[in-house]
């Protein structure tokens, strides 16, 4: 194809226009995502602040695991 038959199918083409992405609804997906995954949305809330804090940990200390090996790489 020439370039000029590139342009034209490009300019023949109608996209619509872009939408803007909401950081809160997908913000609000991976928390609705994380809570079904978890069953935490069937629990007390001292039973859901009990949960949140050992994932924290867990979290928390495989990050730190992981930060130690690579910098251990590193230097």
């Amino acid at each position: 194809m020439k370039k000029e038959d590139i342009k034209q199918t490009q300019n023949s083409i109608q996209l619509p226009p872009p939408r803007p992405r909401q950081r809160e609804s997908r913000l609000a997906r991976l928390w609705f995502q994380y809570c079904l995954l978890t069953g935490s949305w069937a629990i007390e809330p001292w039973e859901k602040v009990l949960f949140h804090s050992i994932v924290f940990l867990i979290v928390f200390f495989f990050l730190r695991i992981v930060y130690n090996a690579i910098s251990g790489f590193l230097f």
